[in-house]
């Protein structure tokens, strides 16, 4: 079990960072309502009431892992590249992709952590918040540019749509490309996978751009997803 997670004011081994740690992984594997304290409690090597003292309840204990996968969507300043004013709005949107792509695949539980925020993406449990809040930096980052590319008369709603469509795009990527360890270990292994991914979504928002100027401007959109 690595353990990755830094609980406040407790040690690698306490009781509490561990609990932390098989919790990153059973909620990964098991989603919200198949994981149970019990099993977090055995796989920490805890007592069985410890997950209950320690954070009051399953709850609780979730959405302090959540809050740790949001940190560590957020840990580091975005690429000087996606703010630049010089930057074309291609090579801001690259720079801002590239972001994400880099926090979601570096680190040794980033596998745990794609896997939680997909199915916390599609199952939305009470602590959603806190990842909503960290994709939403993301998003933020990608309206810019997308409103530049889709041209004059880009609605900021319609923009907006657009950029949480990549963010989520970008998660179930890095979540197949799991999948494909197993499916073509070979291709899997390859150090410029993450660029391929990146390559690919740009490649889609190019096509997409292109064919909004061939149809005309897209028409404005409202948009709650992920709002505060």
């Amino acid at each position: 079990m690595a353990a990755v997670i830094k609980a406040q004011a407790v040690d690698r081994n306490g009781t509490p960072q561990r609990l932390l740690d098989a919790a990153l992984e059973i909620f990964a594997e098991r989603g919200f309502h198949g994981a149970s304290l019990r099993d977090i409690c055995e796989r920490a090597g805890a007592n069985g009431a410890a997950a209950n003292f320690h954070f009051q309840g399953k709850e609780k204990l979730y959405r302090a892992v959540l809050e740790y996968a949001a940190r560590r969507l957020c840990a580091q300043p975005l690429d000087d590249e996606a703010n630049a004013t010089e930057r074309t709005p291609w090579r801001k949107l690259h720079a801002a992709i590239k972001s994400l792509f880099q926090r979601l695949t570096l680190g040794e539980d980033s596998a745990l952590l794609i896997r939680l925020i997909a199915r916390e993406l599609m199952e939305q449990s009470a602590a959603f918040d806190c990842v909503a809040a960290a994709l939403r930096t993301h998003a933020e980052q990608l309206e810019e540019p997308l409103r530049a590319l889709h041209g004059p008369g880009t609605s900021r709603d319609y923009a907006r749509l657009c950029a949480f469509s990549v963010v989520n795009e970008c998660v179930f990527l890095c979540a197949a490309q799991q999948s494909l360890h197993r499916l073509h270990p070979e291709l899997g292994k390859q150090q410029t996978f993450p660029e391929q991914l990146i390559t690919r979504v740009m490649a889609r928002e190019r096509r997409v751009t292109e064919q909004l100027q061939r149809l005309g401007k897209p028409k404005a959109r409202s948009s709650t997803i992920y709002h505060s």
